[in-house]
């Protein structure tokens, strides 16, 4: 790695590093090692694993972060070859199977050198060897592990899909797509086009949203003007679409009684043109606290947070029948 100090008057900044391709691998290693952790989430524990090592530049993030993903959606198949879940062996078999290195090359990798992982043991390389020339998709694999989905969901998923099962499972273990809603409250999706066009990020119309844009590869929104205006929320297409089917009008009482972080709230406040009343309810006040922040960057108005106390909590009873409009997307929540 190399690193950098630059002066200022203001203070002494300190450049990313430049990190090797074995130091990366390490940083792999390390981080799938977290996420094997009970209770953990992958895209948190990726995200507090950069913010503590602020050294990390943007290419070296997105490197390991795409390297990382990859591994977990070979999840199953990897298993399989490694016969163990450790992240060093997943990750020395994934080197080989998804990214074609060499033997030689993942020898390299592993020069124990620096910041670069152990050099391989002996049985480490009888799996490097017994990878090589294969693909990750052995013909001898049962479906649902191929597939990668659990055994026990495998025969309902075939009886909904008889015909698609292996299209529809393919599709779900793919990279989803960046999706951004529109905030037509202050901008058109043109308008909202041109401002991501000018900060250098490409975008085009979501297929079934009117107010939907797709984002080309993977950008920081969050430092573009378009976001920080609040001309735009990261919101997939199908949360999109659900919005605009509750039908939710200005003046009608609107209730999103499972409004978590307020996704949706902030999808029906702009197609209510911040007309009221509309209530925003969850049980998690951690969930629903976040959704000011973003209220305020949208100009929105007209929403009311409530946090329940639970399904007996009295406001449910009072309300009962008193709104025009309820949104319960509870898988959500």
């Amino acid at each position: 790695m190399k690193h950098q100090t630059t002066g200022s008057k203001a203070e002494n900044y300190e450049a990313p590093f430049l990190m090797t391709p074995s130091a990366r691998i390490s940083a792999i290693i390390d981080l799938l090692g977290k996420i094997e952790q009970p209770g953990t989430h992958a895209n948190k524990t990726i995200s507090k694993y950069f913010r503590n090592r602020r050294y990390i530049g943007s290419k070296d993030r997105r490197a390991i972060s795409d390297s990382i993903f990859n591994i977990l959606r070979h999840h199953a198949r990897l298993l399989w070859w490694t016969n163990d879940g450790i992240a060093r062996l997943r990750t020395i078999a994934s080197l080989v199977l998804l990214d074609r290195k060499s033997q030689q090359e993942v020898i390299d990798l592993f020069n124990g050198d620096g910041y670069a992982p152990p050099s391989l043991t002996p049985s480490e390389l009888k799996l490097l060897k017994s990878c090589m020339g294969k693909s990750v998709d052995d013909p001898s694999m049962p479906l649902w592990l191929s597939s990668e989905v659990p055994e026990w969901l495998l025969n309902e998923m075939q009886a909904n899909w008889p015909l698609d099962l292996i299209e529809e499972t393919n599709a779900l273990n793919q990279p989803a797509p960046i999706d951004i809603r529109v905030n037509t409250l202050k901008a058109s999706r043109d308008n909202a086009l041109m401002l991501l066009n000018n900060d250098g990020i490409k975008a085009k119309p979501t297929p079934f949203s009117p107010i939907g844009l797709r984002i080309h590869g993977r950008v920081n929104l969050q430092i573009t003007t378009a976001f920080k205006g609040g001309f735009i929320e990261l919101q997939d297409e199908g949360s999109q679409l659900i919005s605009f089917l509750v039908d939710a009008k200005m003046g009608q009482k609107t209730i999103d009684f499972c409004a978590g972080g307020g996704g949706k709230t902030l999808a029906l406040a702009a197609l209510m043109n911040d007309g009221g009343p509309l209530i925003a309810c969850d049980v998690n006040s951690f969930r629903l606290n976040k959704m000011h922040k973003r209220l305020k960057r949208a100009g929105v108005t007209n929403v009311t947070p409530n946090l329940l106390a639970g399904l007996s909590d009295p406001w449910i009873e009072k309300t009962e029948a008193s709104a025009h409009r309820v949104l319960l997307d509870t898988p959500c929540s």
